[in-house]
């Protein structure tokens, strides 16, 4: 009677030391994914602030999504990629009121050259739907704008393209 219970203490003692080693192991193996983790967070984040201090909001907008994929909840990653887009916004405000102005001013050249801006900046950085339609109506908007300078200068609807690719779909 005594041996068995000796016994079954001795197989709780290993299998408890085995459940130990094991998560013991988890442990660690989830440590070191952290730590890479970290460090691809770190790397994306410090391209997207070099890029954000030099003016580039673009690119540090997609640099800051790359490090919020390492991180959801990086407070850091979020919080420039909320001020990234709202200095993304501001320069395309920017640029559809110097469009606005220059076509009030009959300088057609230069509103082509401040909707082409727009529609450069916004293409390479917006999502298409289901349907093949960029998701962000500025887009739209610009576009439209040019279209009422082609009426306005008398040339041919649809000539004015600001991407090769635009030429080369529509």
């Amino acid at each position: 009677d005594s041996n068995d219970v000796e016994e079954v203490e001795q197989r709780a003692k290993i299998a408890v030391k085995e459940f130990d080693d094991s998560i013991l192991k988890e442990v660690r193996s989830n440590n070191k994914k952290n730590k890479l983790n970290k460090e691809k967070l770190a790397r994306y984040f410090h391209r997207g602030l070099r890029e954000y201090r030099e003016g580039n909001y673009f690119r540090a907008y997609a640099e800051f999504q790359n490090a919020k994929l390492w991180d959801s909840k990086d407070p850091t990653a979020n919080f420039y990629l909320r001020k990234t887009a709202e200095k993304q916004n501001e320069i395309i405000a920017t640029y559809f009121s110097k469009g606005s102005r220059d076509v009030d001013a009959l300088n057609y050249t230069a509103a082509i050259t401040a909707y082409c801006t727009i529609v450069r900046l916004l293409v390479h950085h917006t999502p298409k739907d289901k349907d093949g339609n960029f998701t962000d109506p500025r887009i739209k908007q610009a576009k439209q704008s040019l279209r009422l300078i082609e009426k306005k200068t008398g040339v041919e609807e649809n000539s004015i393209f600001c991407t090769r690719k635009e030429d080369i779909e529509e």
